[in-house]
């Protein structure tokens, strides 16, 4: 089910329990909305128990979230957070080569820190050197802002 995810998803937001609540339920409050998914490595605490209790209230505001440290390796994210555009070819775009035994996407963009999602968004399409990431970017905000 992780790996049907992370295919799927073209918009990637790397948290980790560590990080101040606040930006936490913004980060899954601002993802949840423009259809994306947060990414953790492992559980809380090294618990099963802590990490349910936090994933269940970062689920009441609609945030999905992944444990899947290898996403982590497979993207080079060793700080968060970071927000990653991925082309997944779900809808015909050439040239996403995604890594069958993986099951993830090659080509991506990302942005490291503590920004809105918003600001990470405009970077993306500002300073995406693919065209097409910079259009799922695009698609991503317009969602985000209610246009779409």
């Amino acid at each position: 089910e992780a790996r049907q995810a992370a295919e799927k998803a073209d918009l990637l937001v790397f948290v980790s329990f560590s990080m101040p609540e606040a930006s936490l339920k913004r980060i899954a409050h601002e993802t949840a909305k423009a259809g994306g998914v947060m990414v953790i490595r492992g559980f809380k605490d090294d618990s099963l128990k802590a990490t349910v209790k936090a994933a269940e209230e970062l689920a009441a505001l609609q945030g999905d979230m992944l444990i899947h440290p290898e996403l982590f390796d497979h993207y080079g994210i060793t700080e968060v957070p970071v927000t990653v555009i991925a082309r997944n070819g779900e809808d015909g775009l050439d040239g996403c080569a995604v890594n069958s035994e993986l099951g993830m996407c090659t080509e991506h963009a990302a942005v490291k820190g503590d920004v809105s999602l918003h600001a990470a968004l405009e970077h993306l399409i500002r300073e995406s050197k693919d065209k097409k990431l910079s259009d799922i970017a695009n698609a991503k905000l317009a969602v985000l802002e209610g246009r779409k």
